[in-house]
């Protein structure tokens, strides 16, 4: 099987981006720039794919994230609840919750999710993995930022939080109220030195305070999460807890006497008020691993409607062993590939002569042994300029005494 020179796959991708590449050597080649050669770079290659000129609108997930501050170089605004915000082809877009910075120079496009807000991580997700089937899938690093990368799960996990019903799916996009940001503002003015670090480790950015070890400071996201309520003005859950020191007053002396009404109040009160707020551990990992995969899945299935193969379907008579060609088809408009792969899963039937992105075609032909009923799975992989990601389509390829010849 053969690649024009447009689909050849670096040994250097193969061999890092495996099943089980080790995350620490691939960082550390990325961010040592070894590997600049065989990325594509995102802001570039998003300005081709795109023969508009004029304003765009992209998406901060499919669902939708309400809320967030963004900026271009040619715009600024709000998310609004579709998550959607405006731009112009090549630009870069940051973002903020309220004056808290989240992410800065990210590629604008269409479609964006936390799994992209920095260039490590963009890079990773350029080069793809490798499925046990040997062919590159950007699902793998999916996977791997979705379930192990910092920024990734920090930002989406404070995300949906900060969801004012903390409800994410999708059909429930996240709502991060005025109110919301408001105290986060509040918060920021109150405390000037306040950083965040996502590139901490989700178990020091959630970090509580517990029953057995109350020395356990609150972790910087904590301490703002835990600043701000979310219910309305004025309600009595927006009160600060009543404290320790007023409950110790009103206790009573000893077991044997009947607790007083208002000490009874005041612990329920501060019970509550505690209840209410929210911490990082509202939302687990797996949570937020879930929703940015679903969410990717969608965009992907929303992409790969408009593309097919010709033919859809084949079948062929024993002994047919001329080369045949299948071709993918854009449906209704030009088709323009980054990348090409196709294989046989079955060599014993068909084998696959060679591919070409240029033209978004391949030939391959029967064996001569290919016998009645035979069939073998023709795998198409592909990928867009500008887009990470690689789709899939198959052709079954079934082999009949009675089948009409190859049209």
């Amino acid at each position: 099987m053969k690649a024009d020179s447009a689909t050849a796959i670096n040994p250097l991708q193969r061999h890092l981006t495996a099943k089980r590449w080790p995350a620490r050597l691939l960082t550390l080649l990325l961010m040592t720039g070894l590997l600049t050669a065989c990325l594509e770079d995102s802001k570039d290659s998003s300005s081709r794919n795109n023969p508009n000129t004029g304003p765009q609108t992209g998406q901060i997930t499919l669902t939708g994230i309400e809320g967030l501050s963004y900026q271009t170089e040619s715009k600024t605004g709000t998310t609004d609840a579709k998550g959607r915000y405006g731009y112009l082809p090549g630009q870069t877009v940051t973002f903020t919750l309220g004056n808290l910075p989240l992410a800065e120079a990210i590629p604008a496009r269409e479609f964006l999710t936390p799994m992209e807000f920095t260039y490590e991580q963009r890079q990773i997700l350029n080069v793809g993995g490798v499925e046990d089937s040997g062919m590159t899938s950007h699902r793998v690093i999916e996977k791997f930022l979705a379930s192990n990368n910092p920024e990734t799960i920090n930002i989406m996990r404070m995300l949906m939080v900060l969801d004012q019903d903390q409800n994410a799916s999708a059909d429930n996009p996240v709502q991060i109220t005025q109110r919301t940001i408001d105290q986060i503002n509040t918060f920021l003015t109150d405390h000037p030195d306040f950083e965040l670090n996502f590139a901490d480790s989700p178990g020091v950015f959630a970090r509580a305070p517990n029953r057995e070890d109350r020395d356990e400071e609150w972790s910087d996201a904590n301490r703002l999460i835990q600043s701000l309520c979310f219910h309305p003005v004025g309600h009595e859950l927006c009160e600060e807890p009543p404290s320790q020191e007023a409950i110790d007053q009103l206790k009573p002396a000893s077991s044997s006497q009947t607790p007083s009404d208002e000490y009874l109040a005041l612990v329920a009160k501060k019970e509550a008020i505690e209840s209410a707020r929210r911490e990082i551990r509202d939302v687990n990992e797996e949570a937020v691993r879930d929703f940015l995969l679903e969410q990717t899945d969608l965009y992907k299935l929303k992409l790969e409607r408009p593309f097919t193969l010709r033919p859809d379907t084949l079948t062929l008579r024993p002994g047919d062993t001329g080369l045949k060609e299948l071709a993918i088809v854009k449906i209704g408009g030009p088709l323009e590939l980054a990348n090409l792969e196709v294989e046989s899963k079955n060599q014993d039937t068909v084998i696959v002569h060679g591919y070409s992105a240029q033209t978004g075609t391949a030939n391959f032909h029967l064996t001569t042994t290919a016998a009645h009923n035979d069939e073998a799975t023709l795998l198409v992989n592909f990928k867009l300029p500008g887009d990470y990601r690689w789709y899939r389509k198959s052709l079954l390829v079934r082999v009949n005494e009675n089948a009409p010849g190859f049209q």
